[in-house]
């Protein structure tokens, strides 16, 4: 079996395959047996007996975090070496137990674990005996660089803007070139990112930072989990990593900043949204892998897994606390505080130590209202959320009157009520349908912020339940 023969079979969704020579190091002990693998659409799982005499340790409940996970290694069907770093146990019997495995790495062998000249040089050497034969590989040019680096990627049918399935998409960011490929027979979306000329590898972790940055760039634009259920990364030709993971269809938000209808203007025939731009200026703004943009790529997985595709309070309750953690995050992280405003944020500070220690003595004699009123002195800011938004609409040269003025009071309207006090019981139809439209103006909102934060210029989807756009 091969790597790709394995693959094969994890985009089908289903099967069994025997794993022998299998190893477990739980971190106390190592372990070693044999069993099958299972691989569905959910999951994939190891049903393993041990070895005689050795007995896995008692599973236990409670709270997991990335120090209690299990290393495993072994061998699929004779021939495929794996190994897994992020193994989970499920409760099992004695001598049985059930690691899922999560993702699934299949350890490089042969050719494709040598570098670009290791392989060039094997082929002067066959040359130079000659004794080359037509299943000798085809060398390759050491033109290349022997520094530069690549991904390849696949993606379960993932339905990527202006692509027709058979189709090619090619771009660059500051970092690679690219080509989005969509498959015809499944749908399913290879990405393969080449490292440019001037931009070596930087070593493993740096090279994989870069290659998340483009897939949340990719998300971001499409607004679909970009999560491939394969990717294999080399260094100057030679493969790294083959990690392997269930297929299955990802989590998509209805508030995507793009659509189809963006792509040409009726009137002119112009393209008013350029899909590698908006990449482009996303990728660059991940790929600087700061506390800001850490902070982004996980405000903007939480906004995609709000949305369920049905208008829900729940939906619109994430995505107010999402707005206003944004607003918060740019306002510091972009420092928007005016140096003149000091004396004032001092004074402030000053008054609310002095209203706290005038308050702290008398509660045992006022009581819990005073607590209450303690606690409301001690949480004050000087900025209010409307503040810190305006501040944003200035900052990224924004209208704030007529027009951002009015996505704070639909976020005001829209959280004040759902947060703290809604008479649920008869909404009323109309009701309804605004409390829809403000779930798509706050998602709006958020998009146009993080568009201007990537320095992205031109249209965009501000409201998609309304089918509105505009320009930023």
């Amino acid at each position: 079996m091969t790597a790709n023969d394995f693959v094969k079979i994890v985009r089908s969704g289903g099967d069994k395959l025997r794993v022998d020579e299998v190893v477990i190091n739980t971190g106390t002990q190592e372990l070693h047996g044999k069993g099958m693998l299972k691989i569905d659409r959910a999951d994939m799982e190891i049903e393993l007996t041990l070895n005689p005499g050795e007995a896995i340790p008692e599973f236990r409940s409670g709270i997991f975090t990335k120090s209690d996970y299990w290393k495993v290694s072994g061998l699929i069907e004779d021939y495929l070496q794996f190994r897994c770093d992020w193994a989970s146990r499920s409760p099992g019997l004695v001598v049985r137990c059930n690691l899922r495995l999560h993702p699934i790495e299949l350890v490089p062998s042969g050719w494709e674990a040598m570098t670009r000249k290791e392989r060039d040089d094997i082929h002067k050497r066959h040359q130079s005996q000659s004794v080359q034969t037509t299943t000798t590989p085809k060398a390759e040019t050491m033109e290349e660089p022997i520094d530069d680096f690549s991904f390849h990627a696949t993606l379960f049918e993932y339905p990527l803007l202006r692509t027709a399935p058979g189709s090619e998409v090619k771009g660059e960011t500051d970092i690679f070139e690219y080509v989005l490929t969509k498959d015809e027979a499944t749908s399913d979306l290879y990405i393969a990112l080449y490292s440019k000329k001037g931009c070596p590898s930087a070593g493993k972790d740096k090279d994989w930072i870069k290659f998340d940055a483009f897939m949340n760039a990719l998300a971001f634009a499409n607004g679909i989990h970009a999560w491939p259920y394969r990717i294999e990364y080399c260094q100057a030709g030679q493969k790294f990593t083959d990690r392997v993971t269930t297929a299955h269809k990802l989590r998509r938000s209805t508030h995507s900043p793009f659509t189809e209808r963006l792509a040409f203007n009726a009137q002119t025939g112009d393209l008013v949204w350029n899909f590698q731009d908006a990449i482009r200026c996303a990728a660059t703004f991940f790929e600087k892998d700061t506390p800001l943009s850490k902070e982004v790529a996980i405000i903007l997985f939480l906004f995609r897994e709000a949305d369920d595709g049905v208008h829900s309070e729940i939906t619109t309750i994430a995505l107010c606390a999402l707005f206003e953690n944004l607003v918060r995050l740019l306002f510091r992280e972009l420092n928007l505080k005016k140096t003149s405003d000091q004396t004032n944020v001092e004074l402030f500070e000053q008054a609310k130590t002095e209203l706290a220690d005038y308050i702290q003595p008398k509660i045992s004699d006022k009581g819990d209202g005073y607590r209450r009123l303690l606690n409301v002195v001690r949480s004050a800011h000087l900025y209010s959320i409307e503040q810190m938004f305006q501040a944003l609409v200035t900052h990224f040269g924004l209208q704030w009157q007529d027009d951002m003025e009015n996505i704070y009071t639909t976020w005001s309207r829209a959280r004040n009520p759902l947060v703290h006090d809604k008479a649920r019981a008869e909404t009323t139809e109309d009701k309804l349908k605004e409390s829809v439209k403000h779930e798509s103006k706050i998602a709006g909102a958020i998009n146009i912020l993080l568009l201007k934060l990537f320095g992205y210029s031109g249209w965009l989807r501000h409201s998609a339940l309304e089918d509105g756009y505009r320009q930023i």
